[in-house]
């Protein structure tokens, strides 16, 4: 399916791009909190989803069902899926945890390797290292070994994410070059070695705390959460998109909006190539709480650009009114990346309809059905396809550009 637009002045474009991340604003749809226990109403965090996507490790603080109870550690657990939107209970990961502060910051995508905070060796060690362990034929985890690397931090609080590829290495931490407390940092391999840490720079660096990255190499974008800047309450979580060769290349972040931020603690999120997306909030006023939704981009087609001065000139003021208007509505089923085409018979419970697909600058190839003119009819429609079991549906609005 192709979705056309008419082109657009330059003078309107650039203040789409002041909101938006190359044409494409982050929409967070599907949301609903993720139930882990049946009785237990503790702070989790952290939420990685393993490379087959179906089981979800996280962190539990404050729990008495911990390894040192209430008052020890964090501990790390693990619940199994049962379908796109519920779990099994969680169980304690008790292999990798011990009376100190343990956490997973990293899952291989190829092997079952999962990368840890270190707190297994000597405790004069765990400010400069990170450890791995891998599941080993008899479904045993192998005892934690230190990765070779040492981490230039001075504060007490650090988060880390590695990449599956082991390739990358992102620290948030107060060092010695901080802009405020902490910022974020990254360490990348040079052959067999480490370099870095490499400040991510003053475009996502602030005054305040920058915290929990996640980096999404389909979507050369990083996401944190931040408290330097202006949001919607505590810290909010924020994305922005590489720019070019250099770790300080980045755009301007995109707060993600009201959707995902509150008035309160929002970080953590975690996102993957079909959408699903994880993020921790504690909007609730009590413990914090995973939450799960479906992330895709409402993209707006971005003209080539023309040798002619003609661009430079402002559109009229009747142009841009009707710039911000929907052309239609769809419902999306289904996200891919590209390439990979949806199980045998995935749509079949949508009888005979015509689904079409549209591919996008993220790496995705995305799934419709219909084409609706009010936002009520998209949406009475989304509701119907949920009920047949298409749980990560949502409405879609396809913009409409005005012809100058």
């Amino acid at each position: 399916m192709n979705i056309k637009t008419t082109p657009i002045v330059l003078f309107f474009l650039t203040v789409v791009l002041s909101f938006n991340l190359n044409g494409q604003t982050p929409i967070l749809s599907g949301l609903n909190k993720v139930v882990l226990s049946n009785n237990e109403e503790v702070e989790c965090s952290l939420p990685l989803l393993s490379g087959d996507g179906q089981i979800l490790y996280f962190v539990k603080t404050f729990s008495e069902n911990n390894i040192g109870g209430i008052k020890g550690g964090q501990d790390i657990w693990f619940s199994h899926r049962i379908d796109s939107t519920t779990w099994q209970t969680a169980t304690n990961l008790e292999a990798l945890n011990n009376v100190y502060n343990n956490m997973v910051i990293g899952v291989s995508s190829i092997t079952n390797t999962l990368y840890l905070l270190n707190t297994y060796s000597s405790p004069n060690r765990w400010k400069y290292s990170i450890a791995v362990s891998t599941l080993t034929e008899d479904s045993s985890w192998s005892e934690p070994r230190e990765l070779d690397i040492k981490f230039d931090a001075d504060g007490d609080f650090r988060s880390f994410y590695t990449l599956p590829d082991e390739e990358l290495i992102f620290l948030s931490a107060e060092g010695k070059s901080t802009l405020g407390k902490e910022d974020i940092y990254v360490y990348y391999k040079e052959g067999d070695s480490w370099a870095g840490p490499v400040s991510l720079g003053e475009n996502i660096n602030t005054q305040g705390s920058e915290i929990a990255p996640f980096y999404s190499p389909d979507l050369k974008a990083l996401f944190y959460s931040s408290n330097g800047r202006e949001g919607f309450g505590d810290f909010d979580i924020y994305m922005v998109r590489k720019t070019g060769d250099q770790w300080n290349d980045w755009s301007e972040p995109i707060n993600l909006g009201e959707t995902v931020n509150s008035n309160s603690f929002d970080a953590y999120l975690s996102t993957y190539p079909s959408g699903e997306t994880f993020f921790v909030s504690n909007r609730s006023g009590k413990a914090a709480t995973i939450f799960r939704g479906n992330l895709s981009f409402l993209e707006e087609e971005i003209p080539e650009p023309v040798d002619s001065t003609e661009y430079l000139t402002p559109a009229p003021d009747s142009l841009i009114v009707q710039d911000s208007l929907p052309e239609y509505y769809v419902v999306q089923v289904l996200a891919m990346p590209t390439g990979r085409a949806p199980k045998a018979g995935f749509f079949d419970n949508l009888g005979d309809v015509k689904i079409e697909m549209s591919g996008g600058r993220d790496g995705l190839e995305r799934y419709y059905l219909g084409r609706y003119e009010t936002l009520k009819e998209a949406i009475s429609r989304k509701n119907e396809v949920v009920k047949m079991g298409y749980y990560d549906a949502f409405v879609r609005a396809i913009m409409k550009y005005a012809e100058f």
